[in-house]
């Protein structure tokens, strides 16, 4: 039986989705906070509403623990709000405690699906904040008056005084005269304030709210200086006291207050806000991905029926409304594509969490840089490039980043770096993650490898990039003991099986003493891919359009075309591409049309030459994957990666190139670094 209702089950997927935001705007602020050792007031009053929001939300959906745990918090960030300055007397018991509760909060949401969640116990949170508020209580609190003679001294001040009131329970008073009196200094030079620097004492905000910010102004600035004060944010009410040389404040003449315009633009900015909200909606990512396989259908069926209305030679008419069609629904693939693409820095904050946690655990110090963080991607790329990267930083800090001693001795700075840069290019999302760490030692890894038995080849015929790859096979580490992260040699095989369930490559460089790199190439989205289709022998395949670069004409008068120990190659700009014949390669069936034509094509690292003989228009295609029953290593021993059906119902297969290359160059007589050159 479900914990929850049947009245606020159906409420339950908008409280997992709003809450998890929630969650995931307070780890981004805690780690811009702890990196810079502060909480401004502003970041208090931002976690104050999320706990509010939280502990509202989570009374409606009867989760009483969680409830409980965001009102205490709520309660100490309201301590907190009255006087931020109490931050300071348990900092880091304050950041511990938040992290945690981010961390338990988010562990319930994942296990609210199931259907026997039931709550966890909060008491430890309920002990652990009533302790920080314990602390922070007993901080002696400063009354809301400044000794008698000050005031006087101040009341005499040569000028105009003037009282300024806050309105009541607008909260950070000291901030807010703050704030004031700059501006009053940049109009009115010379203005002083009293309490004096209210910035740096928080407990001055206790006398300005029961007795008011009094500011000292030259009575010439005086007509400058009122409409200032008036317009100030959260005034509510100007007194003038005195005008000295008067030695006793004169009776209280109240300014009246004219609206302010400030309001009026704030007002207008609120409206602002609300309509562009308005315009948005959250939709689930399931939905998504019903529309768009119902788009994929609907591509199927408009290809099939332009082929048989092709084959039956229909009118002008027919033509024009078929191609009208095609307008419509290439229209319609933008729209759903588009509707799926989310920028990289969606997964940012829980990247730098996971560093985060994973630099406090093995006692290291990492900072990360991300750049491309506008590029964007389908939600479902985005979602496995995040977990890809993930198991390398978390590799990168145990495996490569050094501690802060041996990173001293080795010349280079106490903090290590870890890099995330992603760009798009064609087609594709590359993602490069970086460290300046120790970098891998090719002679290690071989000799794990050689205890593992994991040399398909003789050792030696292994280049560098090759025994880098090794490191992604399964139960492959160097690392002698595992830990929380690492060290069980799953790692990079999880990363290696993510990048192949994209679609997508994995190149791994290193230098040792200098740090690692892995590069990720990912399609940008998954299912409608622009792609070529040609025929070799009588099978049809494609290729991602971004990967072919040019033709070139395969005839006995071409002069750039040589053999080369018994293969084919092409001469172009200097090197020597060899060409794959497909239909030897797969035994295929010849087809009665020549294969008079020759494809360059480029993947993210190799580039090589295919004989085709019918090329059709690039064209955006439905891309299905694989059925299971075909093996996961369908891919590495046929080099193709999915399939797509024709608008005559025959079959197209995928071709992943780079693959391809990789097993069709040892064929042609192509070792790693080698050039063809032209025959003597």
């Amino acid at each position: 039986m479900s914990f929850f209702e049947a009245d606020v089950q159906a409420m339950l997927e908008v409280y997992l989705l709003e809450t998890s935001q929630l969650m995931e705007k307070l780890d981004e602020i805690l780690l811009q906070s702890e990196a810079s050792r502060e909480l401004t007031a502003e970041d208090i009053n931002s976690i104050f509403r999320i706990m509010h929001t939280t502990k509202s939300s989570s009374a409606i959906m009867g989760l009483d623990s969680l409830q409980a745990t965001a009102h205490r918090l709520e309660d100490l960030f309201s301590e907190l709000r009255d006087d931020p300055g109490q931050m300071k007397k348990a900092e880091e018991e304050i950041f511990e405690l938040l992290f945690d509760a981010s961390d338990f909060i988010k562990a319930e949401l994942k296990r609210m699906t199931r259907e026997d969640y039931t709550p966890e116990n909060a008491d430890d949170f309920e002990r652990r904040i009533k302790d920080c508020l314990e602390q922070i209580k007993t901080r002696e609190q400063t009354k809301s008056s400044q000794p008698e003679e000050n005031l006087s001294t101040f009341l005499k001040k040569s000028g105009v005084i003037v009282k300024v009131t806050f309105e009541q329970g607008c909260k950070m008073e000291n901030v807010r005269a703050f704030m004031l009196m700059k501006q009053l200094c940049a109009a009115c030079p010379g203005t002083e304030c009293f309490p004096d620097s209210p910035e740096k004492h928080p407990e001055s905000a206790g006398f300005i709210r029961e007795s008011g910010m009094l500011f000292c102004v030259a009575e010439e600035a005086l007509e400058k200086a009122l409409p200032i004060m008036q317009r100030g944010l959260f005034v509510s009410q100007c007194e003038l006291l005195a005008k000295n040389p008067l030695q006793s404040p004169e009776a209280p003449q109240e300014v009246s207050i004219p609206e302010p315009e400030a309001l009026d633009k704030k007002e207008a900015v609120y409206v602002a806000v609300e309509k562009v909200e308005s315009e948005f909606l959250n939709v689930r990512t399931d939905r998504l991905n019903h529309v768009q396989n119902l788009l994929g259908e609907l591509m199927l069926f408009v290809s099939s029926l332009t082929s048989r209305l092709e084959i039956m030679h229909c009118g002008d008419d027919v033509e024009k409304l078929t191609l009208q069609t095609s307008q419509v629904l290439e229209e319609l693939e933008d729209m759903v594509i588009h509707m799926r693409m989310v920028p990289v820095e969606r997964i940012v904050p829980k990247l730098r969490r996971v560093l985060r946690d994973v630099a406090k655990s093995e006692n290291k110090a990492v900072n990360l840089t991300i750049t491309g963080q506008d590029v964007e991607a389908d939600n479902n790329i985005i979602d496995q490039l995040l977990e890809a990267s993930m198991h390398i930083m978390r590799n990168a800090v145990d495996h490569g980043i050094e501690t802060p001693e041996e990173r001293e001795k080795a010349g280079k700075s106490r903090e290590g770096d870890i890099r995330l840069a992603v760009e798009s290019h064609g087609g594709e999302l590359i993602a490069r993650i970086s460290d300046d760490g120790r970098g891998m030692d090719v002679e290690k890894l071989r000799q794990r490898a050689r205890e593992k038995h994991l040399f398909t080849k003789p050792e030696e015929a292994y280049t560098t990039e090759e025994i880098f790859e090794l490191s992604t096979l399964p139960g492959l580490s160097t690392n002698q003991e595992a830990n929380a992260y690492s060290g069980r040699g799953v790692g990079m095989d999880i990363v290696k099986k993510i990048t192949d369930e994209a679609g997508g490559h994995l190149r791994i460089e290193s230098e040792k003493g200098q740090g690692t790199a892995v590069i990720l190439n990912l399609p940008l989205t998954h299912t409608i891919v622009e792609c070529l289709r040609f025929s070799a022998g009588t099978q049809m395949f494609s290729l991602p359009a971004h990967q072919v670069q040019r033709y070139f004409e395969y005839t006995e008068e071409n002069p750039d075309l040589h053999v080369q120990n018994g293969e084919e190659v092409i001469i172009y700009e200097g090197k020597a591409l060899p060409i794959i014949d497909l239909t030897r390669h797969y035994g295929l069936e010849k087809s009665e049309r020549p294969e008079r034509i020759i494809i360059h094509v480029r993947g993210p690292v190799r580039e090589t030459c295919i004989r085709a003989g019918l090329v059709m228009q690039r064209e955006k295609i439905v891309l299905k994957p694989l059925p299971a029953l075909f093996g996961e290593h369908f891919k590495e021993q046929t080099a193709m990666n999915g399939c797509s059906v024709m608008g005559d119902g025959q079959i197209c297969m995928a071709l992943d190139i780079e693959t391809l290359i990789r097993r069709v160059g040892k064929a042609v007589g192509r070792k790693e670094g080698e050039e063809y050159g032209r025959p003597e």
